[in-house]
């Protein structure tokens, strides 16, 4: 009678893999961790899922705040956490934006080339030729005609992009483009469709919360004021 009544095993259900992202590593000791998308806000419900967050950024929240997981990375992979929960275990920490990810890949792709075009022609002959305005004079705004749409939204991605791979190349373009400026005692050499995008660019970069990031790169900030300088002195 008591098997009569017992009641009969559920089938496990197999709860899905989430789609998208990264592969994670099977522990939270940070090695071999591999980078996701920025955490996406779901607007109807409030909460983040885990695996739209870079995962070492999470391993390293959860470390700090004492927050204890059991499963490994596996069992924060299929967590979700509300939103107020996530700032506090990553500590409010801003994230890059992905029009600065877009910037460092053309500005790798892009600005050896035009630096090269600079020099190739020398300050007192170089014009601007081409579409490249929106990689040497980043804003918060992507150029409408800009097909990576680039774009630097705050402080933060200030001081990722000045912690990448092109921050030397780039300096060296802003300086160049001075030289210009100066040997020609003029903006004939760019484009006044530029002009613009260039004028919000100096007043962007040169506002307070922007030159407080840049402390680190001090040749760079050096750079940005040496060019607004000699682009005001031509005006």
């Amino acid at each position: 009678e008591r098997a009569l009544l017992a009641k009969p095993p559920q089938p496990r259900v197999r709860e899905p893999r989430p789609s998208g992202g990264a592969a994670q590593s099977p522990s939270l000791s940070g090695a071999g961790l591999a980078r996701t998308s920025p955490a996406v806000v779901s607007r109807p419900t409030g909460r983040t899922s885990f695996e739209a967050m870079p995962t070492e950024d999470l391993v390293q929240g959860f470390h700090r705040s004492g927050v204890q997981e059991s499963g490994g990375t596996r069992g924060l992979k299929h967590r979700k956490f509300p939103t107020a929960e996530l700032g506090g275990i990553l500590g409010a920490r801003r994230l890059p934006s992905p029009g600065v990810h877009r910037l460092i890949k053309a500005q790798q792709e892009e600005l050896p080339a035009i630096l090269a075009s600079v020099r190739a022609a020398g300050p007192d002959n170089f014009v601007k030729r081409g579409h490249w305005a929106w990689y040497v004079w980043p804003t918060t705004k992507p150029g409408v005609s800009d097909p990576r749409s680039v774009a630097v939204e705050n402080a933060a991605d200030v001081g990722h992009v000045l912690q990448g791979p092109t921050l030397q190349v780039w300096t060296e373009t802003l300086e160049a483009l001075t030289e210009v400026l100066h040997a020609r005692r003029s903006r004939r050499a760019i484009p006044s469709i530029d002009y613009g995008r260039i004028q919000f660019f100096l007043q962007e970069w040169r506002s307070a919360e922007y030159m407080e990031a840049m402390k680190a790169a001090p040749q760079f900030a050096a750079a940005i004021a040496s060019f607004g300088a000699a682009w005001e002195a031509t005006g």
